[in-house]
């Protein structure tokens, strides 16, 4: 069970919704980080997407979380995150270092959700 994740929405410290704070009560913000992708804006929330057109690379920044409990620090997070949403492995880059982490990307982008160029939601 991988015990990191890394949120790059709603679920990071500058937000203090119940799901955030309740992340930040159950594992320990490691700090900024990043991943290779791209995230759309899906009116209040981002989504997540690795990036699978070669004209269009992008970088991700978010927080990386190391889990307590992961099991029951996920399930209420997998509660949380609509159907919209898959929770995933992937590598994330922290510091220099890389991490094998959680995400929660969308399954599939829809059409008319706008790529958020600077790929860090908290900078909109």
């Amino acid at each position: 069970m991988l015990r990191f994740i890394f949120v790059y929405g709603t679920l990071r410290s500058e937000f203090g919704n119940p799901h955030a704070r309740g992340l930040r009560d159950s594992a320990e913000c490691l700090g900024k980080a990043t991943i290779n992708g791209s995230i759309y804006l899906l009116g209040e929330y981002p989504g997540y997407r690795p990036d699978s057109d070669a004209v269009i690379t992008g970088v991700v920044t978010g927080e990386l979380y190391r889990l307590r409990t992961p099991d029951l620090t996920l399930a209420a997070l997998d509660a949380y995150e609509a159907e919209e949403f898959e929770r995933i492995p992937t590598r994330v880059s922290h510091e220099g270092i890389q991490y094998d982490a959680w995400i929660y990307q969308l399954r599939e982008v829809p059409l008319d959700a706008p790529r958020i160029a600077s790929g860090d939601f908290c900078a909109l």
